[in-house]
C-alpha cells in the first residue's frame, strides 16, 4: 500500500536535509541524507518498493538490504504519525 507524508506535519528542507517539527511542537527532528530522500519521495503517494529501488540505485546497495531498511523507517514513521497509508 502506498504511503505519503502526513499533511498535518510541518517540515522544511534546509540545505540538503529535511527538518520535521514533531507533533507536540516541542522538538524538531533532523533527517539524515537517506531519510531526507525518503521524506522527499513521500511528498506524493509512493510504495516502499519504489522508494527502495530508488535508494538502491542511488547508493548502489542491494535491493534486499535497502528494502528492509525502508520498511523499518516507514513502520516507525507511520507509528509516530509522520507518514500515512493512502489508498490506491
Amino acid at each position: 500500500m502506498p504511503i505519503a507524508r502526513n499533511p498535518k506535519i510541518f517540515s522544511r528542507k534546509i540545505k540538503k536535509k529535511w527538518v520535521i517539527l514533531e507533533p507536540n511542537k516541542e522538538h524538531v527532528r533532523e533527517l539524515d541524507e537517506v531519510a531526507s530522500l525518503i521524506w522527499e519521495m513521500a511528498k506524493k503517494p509512493i510504495t516502499t518498493e519504489e522508494i527502495a529501488r530508488k535508494i538502491s540505485s542511488v547508493y548502489n546497495q542491494s535491493l534486499e538490504t535497502v528494502q528492509n531498511d525502508v520498511d523499518e523507517f516507514v513502520k516507525k514513521y507511520l507509528k509516530e504519525g509522520f507518514l500515512n497509508q493512502v489508498s490506491d
